[in-house]
């Protein structure tokens, strides 16, 4: 389909532990969907974290300025948040 794809932020384990580093990493990824948003007709924002028997966290933040960037632009935000 030709879908637009953005990385999901990768963190390392236990989150306590590298909270700075996943930081960084939220950070990334952040730049890349507004960068991937001023490039592309994008209509909306899909975040699937828990897919099958894998459960990828990311912060608070992280799902909070990603909304944040949708609503900036209009764009539709769908998402299911990790417990």
């Amino acid at each position: 389909m030709g879908w637009t794809h953005a990385p999901f932020p990768q963190l390392k384990y236990p989150l306590d532990v590298h909270e700075q580093e996943n930081a960084v990493k939220e950070q990334k990824c952040l730049k890349n969907v507004e960068k991937l948003i001023n490039s592309n007709k994008i209509i909306g924002i899909i975040v699937e974290p828990i897919q099958s028997a894998t459960n990828h966290q990311c912060s608070p933040s992280f799902y909070s300025k990603l909304r944040e960037i949708a609503n900036e632009n209009e764009i539709t935000f769908i998402g299911t948040l990790s417990s």
